[in-house]
């Protein structure tokens, strides 16, 4: 993979995570499952980032 591909990755779930914010922090546990897979893999990818840099 690209590191421009890693970037627009990047972007990506960082969009998937601020679309499914909610103010009042009231998420459902499927919610939170999915936020906690969103940053983990936000997390991986921005690791990967600071490898192929």
């Amino acid at each position: 993979m690209s590191l421009a591909d890693l970037y627009e990755l990047d972007d990506s779930l960082s969009l998937a995570l601020d679309v499914s914010h909610k103010d009042s922090g009231d998420y459902t546990q499927r919610e939170k499952e999915l936020r906690r897979y969103l940053r983990a893999a936000k997390r991986y990818t921005v690791s990967l980032i600071g490898g192929a840099a």
